[in-house]
């Protein structure tokens, strides 16, 4: 992710700054999610292969979910004065 978007993600997605550290560690929110059986096989596998607990897992594919839609907007917002073209027939 480029490091402008990066400082703008959390205003783009209306939330508030990135992460707040305290002594190194970044501090967690704990969460209830519930997830389908086969994905959180799928997730406890995966967490296991690459030897990472599965909140880290999931954390990064948030991230990574969070600054696509992110920048899908920001190109939005970029583009939202362009005229309209028509498609031909």
């Amino acid at each position: 992710m480029h490091d402008s978007l990066r400082s703008r993600l959390p205003r783009l997605l209306g939330i508030s700054g990135g992460p707040r550290h305290t002594h190194g560690v970044a501090k967690s929110h704990r969460s209830t999610i519930y997830l389908a059986a086969d994905v959180h096989r799928a997730l406890r596998r995966r967490a296991a292969q690459i030897d990472q607990p599965m909140s880290a897992v999931v954390n990064d594919a948030l991230r990574r979910a969070l600054s696509e839609d992110a920048s899908d907007l920001a190109v939005a917002r970029r583009r939202r004065s362009e005229r309209a073209v028509p498609f031909a027939r």
